[in-house]
């Protein structure tokens, strides 16, 4: 079996893609797509739509770093005060 890195090695590539989908974050975070959805349609995670009737969904990578470290702080900080 062979084991495929998320990263590329190569240099004359960027290390992640500039925009996901949502079945691309699904694959990427672990989570459901009702999941993906849910922080689209609350407004929590930054997107973009296009393409007929704005039916396709972007993320743009800086948007998804800024929800993640914002989950992260987030929960952190929750867990920090239950000590």
């Amino acid at each position: 079996m062979t084991h495929q890195s998320v990263v590329s090695t190569d240099s004359q590539s960027p290390s992640h893609p500039d925009f996901y989908s949502p079945a691309d974050l699904v694959k990427l975070l672990g989570v459901s797509i009702r999941t993906v959805r849910s922080w689209i349609r609350s407004g929590d995670l930054a997107h973009f739509r296009l393409g007929p009737g704005n039916r396709l969904i972007r993320v743009r990578h800086e948007d998804l770093e800024e929800f993640l470290n914002r989950r992260y702080r987030k929960s952190y900080h929750e867990t920090g005060q239950q000590q």
